[in-house]
């Protein structure tokens, strides 16, 4: 395996100092990622890369690399996290506006309460929810 090219990894914007994930490159780990930048040798062609933390993950990158070349990735935490009381904000204007039927209201707010957990787990486990990666 011929490693003549080169993967530089590093931290913008409101990245995690502290916070170690592991660089996937083509479905396998390649090393550990944290707030400084990082380097790892690559053979050319056709790769994907993601970061990963503990069941937390990163989007995917595809992006071509040719011989002699270096591929600058960036990663930080998305702001797509902020989507979350957006949602919830608007769920719960819809049920102030239901009309007053005490069952309805009943089976409208338990909905809520239990379903609440579900989808904000559905929104953090979503690949680059959290944490995004780029190209940069």
């Amino acid at each position: 395996m011929d490693m003549e090219a080169k993967i530089v990894v590093e931290p913008g914007g409101f990245a995690g100092k502290n916070t170690t994930f592991a660089l996937i490159l083509d479905e396998r780990k390649r090393g550990e990622v944290s707030g400084f930048q990082k380097e790892f040798g690559l053979e050319p062609g056709h790769h994907s890369a993601r970061l990963e933390y503990a069941f937390l993950k990163s989007n995917t990158v595809l992006f071509e690399v040719k011989t002699g070349s270096e591929i600058k990735l960036t990663w930080g935490i998305s702001l797509k996290i902020f989507l979350i009381p957006v949602v919830f904000t608007l769920l719960g204007m819809i049920l102030v506006f239901l009309p007053y039927n005490p069952t309805l209201m009943m089976i409208s707010g338990a909905s809520f309460v239990v379903l609440t957990p579900i989808i904000m787990l559905g929104f953090v486990l979503t690949p680059g929810m959290l944490y995004r990666l780029k190209m940069g």
